[in-house]
């Protein structure tokens, strides 16, 4: 599925990024960028660079780097790149949109503990790993960062490899308004802080990662890597923009997960730009599980914007927030695509309370994919605990069967739509009789059979 800046493509084919058997994986686990002492040698500024493409020229003062770029693309192959506490580097770029793409091919790790400003665009390509401490910060055009090789093609940029080493942010990394921050790696960790205003943040977990920058800003993960990891502890903010997370994993049986336990905003401007979130793993095999705060809302005016999390298996936790609520607007929605899903007080996928407290803040849409004969799913969404709310559209779009098996309270200006996508045999009738029906099925908490056309209706 392809990330756009309009939710009307980003719901087309990139579903089809997503592979993996699903098994629920901590971050620090497996160790994503635990570099010891001597994987990398303190550097205290890039050292040996050389420019392989492209005019410019790297000056530098005691502890400060300058790197002067005079053509709207330069290259520059380095034998390390790592910025001490203290020390600083800067680009100058002839404009906004320049790129200067920084190659480092001498096998140590980049840690960026000090500060690094650019005008325009920066590429920091390591396959050995790339680390922003603490202490890191970045303010930017834009900023690239990635472990995988780097090939231009037209206005899109090509990110490929077999480097399973990781990219992990703990400083605070910031791009200029309308600017992109990207990371791509087969793993990739956010504790830190990415803004990018009415611009893109963008997380790729793959082995081979197509990011377009002409025009709508895209990021598609076009093929996988083993046991390709997303963890969003952190803060990433772009009001006005958009922010994607995408991981795909290779074949069918290996893994992509994505573990949200941060904060991720995208709010409307005043100006009526709304923001889009996306947390889109394997629909295969991925799973993401879902904590923290996702904001999409429109405190200032405007609408409320877009969410969506997709995967083979999406899990709410009890501490989840998601609002796309709107101050004088229209509330937005928010879409969550697995396969099968429940919603059940244990053993589900969502709790009915975590559900109807998530009502309060946004219309959402249950939304289940064609199952997988190789994981026992079917494509069902399941209502096995009750769910009440009384503001807010809560729409059931299932492609197999929706079993309600408890009860669904809505009041006030609550609303209920259920859909069946794949709807054989239908037998015609009357549309005050299906309402009548489904009325009938929401008291009694039965369970609808395939096939049933039923339209959108508010509770009373």
């Amino acid at each position: 599925m392809n990330f756009l800046q309009t939710k009307t493509i980003i719901n087309a084919p990139l579903m089809a990024i997503r592979n993996g058997p699903l098994k629920a994986i901590s971050f620090c686990s497996i160790g994503l960028l635990m570099l010891s002492s001597t994987s990398f040698a303190v550097q205290t500024l890039p050292a040996s660079g050389v420019i392989a493409s492209g005019s410019g020229s790297i000056s530098q003062s005691g502890t400060a780097m300058s790197i002067t770029q005079n053509t709207a693309a330069m290259a520059i192959d380095w034998d390390s790149f790592s910025i001490g506490a203290g020390n600083q580097v800067t680009f100058i770029q002839p404009s906004s949109t320049s790129a200067a793409i920084n190659r480092v091919t001498g096998g140590q790790a980049s840690s960026i503990l000090g500060r690094l400003n650019a005008n325009g665009r920066v590429f920091l390509v390591n396959p050995s790993g790339i680390i922003f401490g603490s202490g890191a910060r970045i303010n930017v055009g834009s900023l690239v960062a990635s472990t995988l090789n780097v090939n231009q093609q037209g206005l899109d940029y090509v990110f490929e490899g077999a480097s399973t080493a990781g990219i992990t942010n703990a400083g605070v990394i910031t791009a200029t308004t309308g600017g992109t921050l990207g990371l791509i790696a087969a793993r990739i960790e956010n504790t830190g802080t990415l803004m990018a205003p009415q611009g893109n943040v963008a997380l790729g977990a793959g082995s081979r990662v197509r990011l377009s920058l002409g025009g709508l800003v895209s990021l598609d993960v076009e093929q996988g890597a083993v046991d390709a990891l997303i963890e969003q502890g952190g803060a990433i903010r772009a009001d006005g923009g958009l922010v994607y997370l995408g991981a795909k994993a290779v074949g069918d049986i290996t893994q992509t997960v994505i573990n949200h336990t941060g904060v991720t905003q995208a709010q409307t401007l005043a100006t009526g730009q709304d923001g889009e979130i996306y947390l889109m793993g394997d629909m295969n095999h991925g799973q993401i599980n879902v904590a923290g705060l996702l904001d999409a809302s429109a405190p200032n005016g405007g609408d409320g914007g877009f969410i969506e999390t997709s995967a083979a298996h999406v899990n709410i936790t009890e501490e989840t927030r998601v609002t796309t609520l709107a101050a004088q607007g229209q509330t937005g929605e928010w879409l969550i695509d697995p396969q099968d899903y429940t919603i059940a007080a244990s053993g589900g996928d969502i709790t009915g309370s975590q559900l109807s407290s998530n009502l309060g803040g946004s219309n959402i849409t249950i939304q289940s994919i064609s199952g997988g004969t190789d994981n026992g799913t079917a494509g069902d969404i399941n209502v096995n605990d009750t769910v009440t709310w009384s503001a807010n559209k809560l729409t059931l779009n299932a492609q197999n069967n929706i079993n309600i098996n408890a009860n669904l309270n809505g009041s006030g200006t609550a609303s209920l739509a259920l859909e069946y996508v794949k709807v054989p045999q239908v037998e015609e009738r009357p549309l005050t009789m299906l309402i009548t029906q489904l009325i009938c099925l929401l008291d009694q908490t039965s369970v609808p059979k395939k096939g049933l056309l039923v339209q959108s209706l508010t509770t009373q």
